[in-house]
């Protein structure tokens, strides 16, 4: 069995949310998290990296939590070579009914379909998941329940989002723009009118 856990890793300081691989008592990889979220910035110091675990054929890229709110993140730990699944422990803070975490949750199928890799999350406060290459939610952890198991086949399909990044969203708002410019124009009347 493999182990995916984060902690408060002290060898830096401030200490750094460091996600841990483990099996059989064995580090296989280390990652620490990029995008701290609100007051975790005054106890933490970010990481700089991208990080993988490699156990044979699965390569998996490593993110903590908040860092899948930025598509640059998530795109730049699956260039990592191989990178063919996504492993993603998340603590989203308590809130009623969960909501939190279920808002955070929402994001996992959208960066799954972007990147095309699967993504397996895992959230103490429930709303854990696991998502296929397109997005599709395999098996859903909700608040309240105990366990859950998915079959997910480590897999890697290519995305246009991968090669131009956030560029499609900036070519849909100068489309966009240029639509409203264009559309704000009063077009004026010739000055002379032609009789035939």
């Amino acid at each position: 069995m493999t182990l995916v856990t984060s902690a408060a890793w002290a060898g830096t300081s401030p200490p750094r949310n460091r996600l841990f691989v483990l099996r059989q008592g064995t580090v296989l990889a280390t990652y620490d998290k990029q995008k701290l979220f609100a007051s975790e910035k005054s106890v933490h110091s970010p990481g700089n990296r991208s990080a993988s675990s490699r156990e044979g054929s699965t390569v998996a890229g490593l993110l903590i939590c908040f860092d899948t709110c930025y598509p640059s993140i998530v795109r730049a730990s699956v260039a990592q070579s191989d990178v063919n699944i996504l492993y993603v422990p998340t603590l989203d803070p308590a809130s009623p009914h969960g909501v939190v975490s279920a808002l955070h949750a929402a994001y996992q199928p959208f960066r799954a379909a972007e990147s095309g890799v699967p993504i397996v999350r895992t959230d103490a406060f429930g709303w854990s998941m696991a998502v296929d290459e397109w997005g599709r939610i395999i098996a859903v952890l909700g608040a309240g329940d105990t366990q859950t198991t998915a079959n997910i086949r480590p897999t890697r399909k290519p995305r246009i989002a991968q090669v131009v990044g956030d560029g499609v969203l900036w070519l849909a708002c100068i489309a966009l723009l240029a639509g409203v410019i264009q559309g704000a124009r009063v077009r004026k009347p010739d000055a002379q009118e032609h009789r035939v």
